[in-house]
């Protein structure tokens, strides 16, 4: 039964269940649940050495970290950077900045020099700690005061055994709604990545939301890099129920991830979209899908999944719950998520615990039942806005609500739905085109991979990006072909009688998060 609510007044949906309130600092609450464990339960399992992490090897490096930072002269509020692809010593490292009040960041070591410099001065970090694949870099773009350290010198530096270790305790850092746990770097789908600030209780909610459907002795594994709050979030995981994470440091392509699936008998993915397509892909060639076997439920987000991919799901792993999130950064974790609902098509779905929803039209006016326009959150808890930024950024923070930049409504139900971003809605020559809607139509057709829509130049204009699967490339007149499909849809004239021309890719520009960077596809086109 919903427990999500209308209030008729207020235009304002929500979730009448309280948050998952943190009582302490995130770094207490971890400390305490590690020594609750028996000390040889395996937590993490990294897929590259196959090294067991364990509660009691996890719950000493962490304190030990926290002690040895304090030694560094890290206090409450300085950040610490990790420069560096995940490895197993992250995890540790992580809890121990917690312990004393510490702020993470996961860097995106793909970023370019001139964004990474732009960013270490945001960041202004007390600690790099930098993998070896990143020391120039690291050395080049780093703040002057901070302080560097290798992957290599972690343990003779950081997990050092310190006699005190067994009865420390971690720092009380106040108020968890307003003490700084972590800063993520947001997908930078439209954009430059911004500094995302969390909480200690906003993080907390969202752990506690993510990956609800798991149990103890689960095993989770993400195709999402540390920097991403899917990811990062799951590091945390195990602590909280006892869920096994599998984790890798190196790139994971299709062939890989059907590896580890099928070697750590994987119950729970975690994929974006373009992740998801690749690996069917791979499975339609080698005709194999006894890989997949051991799963039970798939995670897709960072876009709106198309139904076409749901009935993949259906069709070829008949066993396993396809599931959407909704969620983001600035979240802390999902919003919404279409499993209770019952309905695996619905991009969207039943408000998490404490959620409340708001939906506005471009005018300011608030909306009701089935009525779209911007999608506002509040989740319970307070925001903190971006980090070291200034002018209007932070506008999208006011009183405890987020404008998300999306596009969607809720139903007579009280489940949201996510239309879109509100920044690739188009309005061509009056017409309002919802870039979702064409592209759920072409997805189904038999000669495409995937699609994208995008609204280019200062007139909008539409143009419809198609990747074709193999056996499609050698159709001649596709174009043709699909823009006949689409006019047989059931999509508006007025809409069909704008679209523009149909562009055959070979592939379409990717941000290091797995979605696709817009921003250089239209710059693609442009420069044609």
């Amino acid at each position: 039964m919903s427990t999500t609510v209308y209030n008729v007044d207020e235009n304002v949906w929500s979730n009448v269940e309280p948050v998952h309130r943190l009582r302490e600092s995130l770094g207490s609450f971890i400390h305490n649940r590690l020594k609750e464990f028996e000390s040889d339960r395996v937590l993490e399992v990294n897929y590259d050495n196959q090294r067991r992490s364990t509660a009691g090897e996890v719950l000493k490096w962490s304190t030990n970290a926290a002690i040895n930072f304090e030694k560094l002269g890290v206090k409450k509020g300085d950040v610490v950077v990790f420069f560096c692809q995940y490895n197993s010593q992250v995890v540790p490292l992580i809890y121990g900045c917690y312990m004393i009040g510490a702020v993470v960041n996961c860097f995106d070591v793909l970023l370019d020099e001139d964004k990474t410099i732009n960013a270490f001065n945001i960041l202004n970090p007390r600690v790099i700690i930098y993998s070896e694949d990143f020391e120039a870099k690291a050395g080049r773009c780093s703040t002057d005061d901070a302080i560097l350290i290798p992957k290599m010198k972690i343990e003779s530096q950081l997990f050092t055994e310190n006699d005190e270790w067994e009865n420390y305790q971690s720092k009380d850092l106040g108020d968890p709604q307003e003490a700084l746990a972590t800063l993520l770097m947001s997908s930078g789908s439209t954009g430059a990545p911004k500094m995302v600030t969390l909480s200690h209780a906003l993080l907390f909610n969202g752990i506690s939301s993510m990956y609800s459907n798991t149990n103890p002795g689960d095993k989770i594994f993400a195709t999402a890099p540390i920097r991403w709050i899917t990811q990062y979030s799951l590091l945390h995981k195990p602590v909280f129920n006892g869920a096994v994470r599998i984790c890798t440091g190196l790139p994971t392509n299709s062939q890989r991830l059907c590896e580890i699936i099928r070697t750590e008998q994987i119950s729970h993915l975690v994929a974006n979209l373009n992740m998801a397509y690749d690996l069917f892909d791979h499975l339609d060639v080698q005709g194999n899908y006894k890989d997949l076997n051991s799963l039970s439920h798939i995670l897709l987000g960072g876009d709106c999944v198309p139904d076409a991919m749901i009935d993949t799901i259906i069709r070829k792993l008949p066993k396993v719950l396809p599931i959407k999130c909704y969620g983001m950064s600035e979240l802390g974790g999902l919003a919404a998520t279409n499993e209770p609902t019952g309905n695996v098509y619905l991009n969207g779905g039943a408000l998490f615990k404490g959620v409340s929803v708001k939906i506005i039209d471009f005018e300011g006016t608030l909306l009701s039942y089935n009525k779209k326009g911007r999608i506002f959150l509040n989740m319970g808890i307070k925001f903190l806005g971006y980090y070291n930024t200034e002018g209007d950024i932070n506008d999208a923070f006011q009183d405890d609500w987020l404008e998300t930049g999306d596009y969607g409504f809720m139903d007579k139900g009280n489940n949201l739905h996510l239309v879109g971003r509100c920044k690739d809605i188009i309005n061509h020559k009056g017409i309002e085109i919802i870039p979702s809607s064409i592209q759920a139509v072409l997805n189904f057709h038999e000669a495409v991979k995937t699609s994208i829509v995008l609204g280019i130049g200062s007139e909008r204009k539409p143009v419809i990006f198609v990747i074709l699967n193999d056996k499609a490339k050698i159709l001649e007149n596709v174009e043709n072909i699909l823009m006949d499909y689409l006019c047989s849809s059931s999509l508006p004239k007025e809409v069909l009688e704008v679209l523009g021309h149909i562009e055959i890719m070979e592939s379409i520009p990717m941000l290091t998060t797995g979605k696709y960077d817009k921003v250089g596809l239209e710059r693609l086109y442009l420069e044609k």
